[in-house]
């Protein structure tokens, strides 16, 4: 599966322009004036009855007119197999508004948005969303079932000849839950740094979420991510790591594939 993909994307035109640094776990929002992406992250687990799980996220964003008012989408889909069951599941969506603070070495992007409780609330279907959210723990607000958020963030970029940083801060608040959950703020933080040495781009990322309050988790992730410069379609293959395997359903590894198509 890895060999057509990598030849699909090698075969794409190398891209000279260059968007906010896109990692496989910060936020999807970036400076374009349209960008749409499909993000696949393929995650194992430990124990030997639960066979797989898959996140799939369609997301898709535009600022009005080229300016610095703009809105966005993302529409994730789960699938989990074990030796009980496979199930495969809607998860909540995720629509909201942006405004980019714009300068030529560090935009200033900042996030309002609202997640809506359109996934899945059986049991097999909640655990289907919660246990392949690992490898999105920027987006951890939709694993969870039946209920609705608010959302806050603000994300910096930094650019400096060949390097170059972001960084994801927010929050997300509960504001519907389900009889008898008590679900805490959501704090979210992403770093990442990278370099481009040619027609491609190496970065590292960390990921955190912890749900603040009383017996509330805090759950992590690292990730390294090559991204391939193409033409206007840029393709990403990453290795995520689980940095907290309880929380997490003892998920060992997750293996992440994207595409971002980019208009500016």
């Amino acid at each position: 599966m890895a060999a057509p993909l990598l030849a699909m994307a090698l075969a794409l035109p190398v891209s000279t322009a260059h968007a906010a640094p896109q990692g496989a776990t910060t936020d999807y929002v970036g400076d374009e004036v349209v960008a749409l992406a499909a993000n696949l992250g393929l995650s194992f687990f430990e124990p030997d009855n639960i066979d797989y799980g898959l996140r799939i996220d369609f997301f898709g964003q535009f600022f009005l007119n080229g300016g610095n008012l703009g809105f966005y989408g993302l529409l994730p889909i789960a699938h989990f197999s074990t030796e009980d069951f496979s199930e495969t599941t809607l998860g909540n969506i995720d629509l909201g508004g942006l405004y980019l603070m714009s300068t030529r070495r560090m935009p200033l992007l900042l996030r309002f948005g609202l997640v809506l409780p359109t996934g899945g609330d059986s049991l097999q279907e909640s655990s289907a969303n919660r246990a392949t959210g690992a490898g999105r723990l920027a987006d951890f607000a939709t694993t969870f079932f039946d209920s609705t958020w608010l959302r806050f963030g603000v994300s910096p970029f930094f650019y400096s000849d060949q390097f170059f940083l972001r960084f994801d801060g927010g929050f997300d608040l509960a504001i519907a839950e389900p009889d008898g959950a008590d679900f805490g703020p959501l704090l979210r933080v992403n770093a990442m740094a990278g370099f481009q040495p040619g027609a491609f781009e190496l970065l590292g990322e960390l990921a955190l979420n912890s749900e603040l309050g009383d017996g509330g988790d805090t759950v992590s992730s690292l990730a390294f991510t090559l991204r391939l410069l193409r033409r206007d379609i840029v393709p990403h293959f990453s290795l995520i790591l689980p940095l907290s395997d309880d929380a997490l359903g003892d998920v060992n590894v997750i293996l992440a594939f994207g595409l971002r198509y980019s208009d500016y």
